[in-house]
């Protein structure tokens, strides 16, 4: 993931100058988008957002993976070209246009291994 949202920037930005605390989301969801602007999401089929999970970053790292396979099933027949991450109040976080291209046949699955769904640090 590469680009925070404005919302996200805001959050950090309040919680470093003290001026609003931000407590530490719950979970997180991950979203699929059918353009590369990561402004139109997936709709239709089974089709809905599904947990991830990260690792902390340590120090000297610059980005975390996410540590369990994350399933789309169901899908409706469209084409995926970027991914978000959405906080436990269903608000977007974080998005990221995918390289190319995926083109989901209908009631098929999009599957994520663990270790491909990156969150830089910095």
């Amino acid at each position: 993931m590469a680009n925070a949202t404005d919302y996200l920037l805001n959050l950090v930005l309040n919680h470093l100058t003290g001026a609003v605390a931000w407590p530490m989301p719950t979970g997180l969801t991950m979203g699929l988008f059918t353009d590369f602007a990561c402004t139109t999401e997936v709709a239709g089929g089974s089709y809905a957002r599904q947990a991830v999970t990260f690792p902390e970053i340590l120090l000297g790292e610059t980005a975390s993976l996410n540590n369990a396979t994350v399933t789309f099933a169901g899908m409706p027949a469209t084409d995926v070209a970027g991914t978000g991450i959405y906080d436990d109040s269903n608000t977007l976080v974080l998005t990221d246009a995918l390289p190319s291209l995926i083109v989901v046949a209908a009631a098929s699955s999009l599957v994520f291994d663990a270790g491909t769904i990156r969150v830089l640090g910095s």
